[in-house]
């Protein structure tokens, strides 16, 4: 029994745990400050591919894609910046996760439906 029992009285299982948890909210952190950092990035590649998509499809259809990828890529970085990175802090890592699910969904249809146009 003394092999569960850790110096400080806690149970083995609640250390591990408590382990767990910090690595998904560092985890959690660098993934914000990844997608926040290169926001720029995303947004001269969508400028890019407005260009191209010019020349093959037209302006409206073009400024439409480009407007929908532009607006779920925002809606996620959003998401992550205002609400799931300060859940993190807070220690609520669950609720940050979902938030970040929230995102990431919200950016896989923008990039699902710019395509479409």
């Amino acid at each position: 029994m003394s092999s569960q029992i850790s110096s400080d009285g806690a149970p083995r299982s609640v250390q591990d745990a408590i382990a767990a948890t910090r690595r998904e909210k560092e985890r959690l952190d660098d993934y914000v400050k990844d997608r926040v950092k290169r926001t720029r990035v995303r947004m001269f590649l969508y400028v890019f591919g407005c260009v191209v998509a010019y020349s093959a499809i037209g302006l409206p259809l073009s400024l439409a894609a480009f407007a929908l990828l532009v607006v779920s890529d925002l809606l996620d970085v959003f998401l992550l910046a205002r609400y799931a990175h300060p859940l993190s802090l807070a220690g609520q890592v669950r609720k940050a996760q979902k938030i970040a699910l929230i995102g990431g969904v919200a950016q896989g249809v923008g990039f699902a439906l710019a395509p479409a146009l």
